[in-house]
């Protein structure tokens, strides 16, 4: 999450995968995608629950959200990160 003064910009969180206590590096790890345009700093929770709601709802068992992701693309998050909005 990146911040301005009056908003943040969400970046889609596709990091590479938790082990324990650290992250480890590996040839999964991939940058951040822009989900789309700005949010009010308000709302950031909000966005980051359905961003986290539709991982869970995608995901296949014992699947990461790194591999959510790739397998479904960027799309669904954005769709309902911005329902609200829209």
């Amino acid at each position: 999450v990146t911040s301005t003064p009056t908003a943040r910009s969400l970046t889609c969180l596709t990091n590479s995968r938790t082990t324990g206590k650290a992250t480890s590096a590996s040839k999964n790890a991939m940058l951040g995608d822009i989900l789309g345009p700005s949010f009010p700093a308000e709302d950031i929770p909000d966005v980051l629950e359905e961003i986290l709601n539709t991982y869970l709802d995608l995901r296949l068992e014992h699947e990461s959200f790194l591999e959510t992701y790739k397998r479904v693309s960027i799309q669904p998050f954005k769709e309902r990160a911005y329902a609200d909005i829209n």
